[in-house]
């Protein structure tokens, strides 16, 4: 199987979601809310991301689905948070691309797609693992700019994160089973 095989509709396809980075996760939601007629986000606490490399990372995180598409607001919170903070400048307010994110649907899968962006001279940058969830992030600036994320997520998990987050605009692909058409 070819890299572009190994993962959902080719290396760049089939993303659910973009994510931004943020100095302050209220003022940004409010920003991208009301600059893009998103009326609401699901707002989490402060939340620890464990990481296999080195320690875990806190953030806080706002999340809606736009149509088919998932945006993400994340504030870096402390601990090994690097790979957040360094899109943000060191003083002030401030909103940046972060990474796009594709679903890969099995933890095979996501195995051998973590395994071939580093054999391809991508650096896995962070990587978090859990018996629900797992992701990476591939250091894909020097091409693109922004990072891009794979992650496996359990059906159930993925529709349990559905229930939560608000949903605006057409196209909103509500279960799991049919984000493997996106």
């Amino acid at each position: 199987m070819s890299f572009a095989e190994s993962l959902p509709s080719g290396t760049l396809g089939a993303f659910f979601q973009t994510a931004y980075v943020t100095t302050d996760l209220e003022r940004a939601a409010d920003l991208l809310g009301k600059s893009f007629d998103i009326p609401e986000f699901y707002i989490g606490g402060i939340h620890e991301l464990p990481r296999v490399d080195a320690g875990a990372a806190k953030i806080r995180s706002a999340i809606a689905w736009v149509g088919a598409t998932q945006l993400e607001i994340i504030q870096p919170c402390g601990g090994q948070d690097q790979a957040y903070r360094e899109f943000l400048p060191s003083d002030g307010f401030g909103v940046r691309h972060h990474h796009f994110c594709g679903r890969i649907f099995t933890r095979h899968g996501f195995d051998e797609a973590e395994a071939e962006f580093a054999a391809r001279g991508f650096p896995i940058v962070m990587r978090m693992v859990t018996d629900r969830l797992c992701a990476f992030y591939a250091d894909t600036r020097t091409i693109l700019g922004h990072y891009l994320e794979y992650v496996w997520i359990a059906d159930d998990e993925m529709l349990t994160m559905g229930g939560k987050i608000p949903v605006y605009g057409d196209n909103f692909i509500p279960r799991a089973t049919a984000m493997e058409n996106v």
